[in-house]
C-alpha cells in the first residue's frame, strides 16, 4: 500500500484534548481537513496510519532479526578466527626451529621463541628491529647478502650459516628461507625458518677425525649394524680378508668367517650385546680364498644419545706373524726343554736376589726326594747343611756374580736328611737386563768311593813297600826319579 504524505489539519472546532485522560473518550466519528481542503474520515486516516506502523515495524523486525543473525555469525567468526589464531600461536611458539620475517635490509620484524633461544637472547623482544647481520662474522655477512639476491629474484634458497650469538657462542645453523613482495612486486624481505645443526656439524667433524685416522689405521676397524651387516670398514680389513671395501660394505659379517668358525662368533656377539663390549680375544678369520688366519678382536657397542644400542665398531689384527712366532717359541722352549730333561746331573737356573728356581730339571725331584710344588718354594742354599757347608756354597755363589764363573764340591742335602756329593758348577748369566746364575751338578758319589778305595790302596802299597827290600823306583822320560822305594833309599 502506497503512502501518501498528506498534512491534515484539524478543524479548530473539532479540536480534541487528546491528553491520556481524555484517550479512551476521542470519538473518532469526525472528519479533518488536509491542508489541500479536502475531507477526510478521522477513523479512516487513524486505520491507514496504523497499517503503515505495522508495515515499518514488520520491515524493521526483519532487519533486527538479520542484523542480530550477522551479529551473532561475526561473534562465532570472531571466536573462530580467535581460537584459529591462538592454535597457530601455540603452534608457532612450540616448534623447535627457529622462524622469523625480515624486511628487505635484512632487519627482523618477527620471530618465535625458538629462534630467540636459537640466538641465545633472553626473550624475543630483544631481537626484534635488529639485523641478522650483527650475529654474522665477515664471511657469513657476505654468504647472507648473496642469498638475499636470489630472493630479490624470486629464488628460495637453503644453506648453513655460521653464527655468533649473545652469549659469544659459535653456531651451525640450517636456513630455509623464501622471498616476500608486496602488490606491486617489490620485494619486501624474507619469510625463513632455522634449526640448529651445531651437535650435528660436531658429530660430522669427529666423524670425519675418526674416519680419516681410522681409513689410515695399520689396524683392521669396522662398523657393524646390530643385525650384522657392514657399515664401514677400513682399508686394512678390507685388505686382510682379500677384499675391496666396496665387496663387503652392506654384506653380513658371516662373509669374514667360515661355518665352522660361526659358533664362536656368534657366542662373542651375544657377549657384546649383553656386556656392552668383549675384551681382547683371539678370533679365526676367512679370506676370500678361503685360508683362514688369526685375528686379536675386541668390539663395543655404539649407543645414541639415549643410551639406545646403534651399532658395533670393532677392531682387529692380523697375528698370523705373532702365532708363527709362538709356534717357534714353543718349538725352541719343547726342544729346550728337551735338552735340559736329558742332562746328566742337576741343572739349575736362579736369581741373584731370591736364590730361588727360575728353570731346574726334573733330576731335582728324584735326587732330592721333594715334590714340585716343594721345590718351588726353596732356595738354592736350602740343600746345603748350615754351617760350613752352607757357607762354602753362599761364597762360591758370590763368586759367579763377581767374576763370572765358579766350581764347587759339597754336599747335596736331600729331603731324607741324606748327604749325596756333587761337583757344581756355575756361570752368570743376563736375560733381559737381569743377573741369574745358571749351572750343573753332577753326582761325584762314585768318584769319591773310587777315590777313597785308591787312598786306601796307596796307603796299603806304601806300608807293603816299606817293609820290602826290593828296589824300586819310577823315572820319568828325562831320567829323574819321581818315585824311590824305602828300601833303594836306604841303599
Amino acid at each position: 500500500m502506497s503512502t501518501t504524505s498528506t498534512k491534515l489539519e484539524i478543524k479548530k472546532s473539532q479540536k480534541r484534548d487528546c491528553s491520556p485522560q481524555y484517550s479512551k473518550k476521542l470519538d473518532l466519528n469526525c472528519q479533518i481537513i488536509s491542508s489541500d481542503s479536502k475531507i477526510i474520515d478521522c477513523k479512516q486516516a487513524i486505520d491507514s496510519l496504523e497499517n503503515q506502523v505495522a508495515m515499518r515495524t514488520a520491515e524493521l523486525s526483519s532487519i533486527i532479526d538479520f542484523l542480530n543473525r550477522e551479529i551473532s555469525a561475526h561473534k562465532q567468526a570472531q571466536k573462530t578466527i580467535w581460537k584459529s589464531e591462538k592454535r597457530y600461536e601455540e603452534l608457532f611458539n612450540s616448534v623447535l626451529a627457529g622462524i622469523y620475517i625480515n624486511d628487505k635490509n635484512e632487519t627482523i620484524q618477527f620471530c618465535n621463541p625458538a629462534f630467540a633461544d636459537i640466538f641465545e637472547e633472553n626473550s624475543v623482544t630483544n631481537l626484534i628491529n635488529k639485523s641478522l647481520l650483527d650475529y654474522l662474522q665477515k664471511d657469513q655477512k657476505q654468504l647472507v647478502l648473496s642469498q638475499t639476491e636470489h630472493r630479490k629474484k624470486n629464488i628460495s634458497s637453503q644453506y648453513e650459516l655460521g653464527i655468533i650469538t649473545a652469549k659469544g657462542n659459535k653456531k651451525h645453523l640450517y636456513v630455509s628461507v623464501s622471498p616476500r613482495f608486496n602488490q606491486e612486486g617489490q620485494y619486501i624481505g624474507a619469510f625463513g625458518s632455522v634449526i640448529d645443526i651445531t651437535k650435528r656439524k660436531r658429530a660430522e667433524e669427529e666423524a670425519y677425525k675418526f674416519k680419516t685416522i681410522s681409513d689410515r689405521a695399520n689396524y683392521g676397524t669396522a662398523i657393524v649394524a646390530l643385525e650384522g651387516n657392514i657399515i664401514y670398514i677400513n682399508e686394512c680389513f678390507a685388505s686382510m680378508h682379500g677384499l675391496t671395501i666396496e665387496e663387503a660394505i652392506g654384506k653380513h659379517l658371516s662373509i669374514f668367517h667360515t661355518d665352522k668358525q660361526m659358533p664362536e662368533v656368534n657366542k662373542l656377539n651375544k657377549e657384546l650385546i649383553k656386556n656392552g663390549y668383549y675384551p681382547a680375544t683371539e678370533v679365526w678369520h676367512k679370506r676370500k680364498d678361503g685360508s683362514v688366519f688369526p685375528t686379536m678382536m675386541n668390539a663395543t657397542i655404539i649407543k645414541d644419545e639415549n643410551n639406545k644400542s646403534f651399532f658395533i665398531s670393532a677392531s682387529a689384527i692380523d697375528i698370523t706373524d705373532r702365532k708363527l712366532a709362538e709356534i717357534e717359541l714353543q718349538t725352541a722352549q719343547h726342544f729346550s726343554d728337551s735338552i735340559i730333561r736329558s742332562l746328566p746331573g742337576l741343572f739349575y737356573i736362579f736369581d741373584k736376589e731370591s736364590i730361588r728356581f727360575l728353570r731346574r730339571n726334573d733330576s731335582w725331584c728324584e735326587v732330592t726326594g721333594y715334590s714340585d710344588e716343594e721345590l718351588k718354594t726353596l732356595t738354592f742354599f736350602d740343600f746345603f747343611t748350615e754351617g760350613s757347608e752352607k757357607d762354602k756354597c753362599a761364597v762360591r755363589v758370590q763368586e759367579v756374580y763377581d767374576t763370572g764363573y765358579s766350581t764347587m764340591e759339597n754336599n747335596l742335602l736331600t729331603k731324607s736328611g741324606e748327604k749325596i756329593p756333587y761337583y757344581f758348577t756355575g756361570r752368570r748369566v743376563v736375560i733381559d737386563g737381569k743377573t741369574y746364575l745358571a749351572g750343573m751338578a753332577i753326582d761325584i758319589t762314585k768318584r769319591k768311593r773310587a777315590e777313597e778305595r785308591l787312598r786306601e790302596s796307596e796307603e796299603k802299597y806304601s806300608k807293603v813297600a816299606n817293609y820290602s827290600y826290593d828296589w824300586e823306583y819310577w823315572v820319568n822320560p828325562k831320567g829323574k826319579f819321581i818315585y824311590v822305594s824305602p828300601s833303594c833309599k836306604r841303599i
